[in-house]
């Protein structure tokens, strides 16, 4: 008997078929969300860790009289810091953004901009709490020397998951000038 080939798939082969793929689907979108979570943390990381250290550059190029002002004052006389407007131009881009010693700082920061079109932007922000904390060394060698501990916290969203993060950025600075 001869019998005539069949030219089609059975209809288990159909179905391990859309198994196997329905697995490989769900792996590769597991691993998109994964990607897009680590992208979003990285980008706020990051972005408070670039403000910290823009923080961090200016503290150091105050003068030392400036900040015992600050440290003897602390709720009164914050220290001087400034940072940049992203929407201003010309010689209005910087502005006042103090931060008072000992006590946590509220700090809304443009991560993006995005283009709705017709001159229209949305803001993505990130809500970044610091909180300046200074402690003075004495120096066998006469020195003056402040040890500054700049405490930050964000809280990042990400599709409905809120997490906070906290960190730490330290420096020293002294009375004697390091230029």
């Amino acid at each position: 008997m001869d019998r005539k080939k069949s030219e089609g798939f059975t209809l288990i082969e159909v179905i391990v078929g859309m198994l196997v793929f329905a697995m490989l689907a769900t792996t590769s979108s597991v691993a998109f969300v994964q990607t897009q979570k680590l992208a979003h943390a990285n980008i706020m990381h990051n972005t408070a860790r670039t403000v910290l250290q823009g923080y961090v550059e200016q503290i150091k190029g105050v003068q030392y009289f400036k900040l015992l002002e600050s440290i003897n004052d602390p709720t009164t006389i914050p220290l001087p810091t400034k940072s940049i407007s992203s929407i201003a131009t010309g010689d209005d881009i910087q502005l006042a953004d103090t931060l008072f010693l000992n006590q946590e700082n509220y700090k809304k920061v443009l991560i993006d901009l995005i283009d709705r079109g017709g001159g229209v932007f949305d803001e993505h922000t990130m809500d970044l709490y610091v909180t300046p904390v200074v402690t003075n060394i004495n120096s066998t060698a006469g020195v003056q020397v402040l040890e500054f501990k700049l405490n930050y916290r964000y809280e990042s969203l990400f599709k409905g998951i809120n997490a906070s993060h906290t960190g730490t950025v330290r420096f020293i600075k002294t009375s004697v000038s390091e230029f």
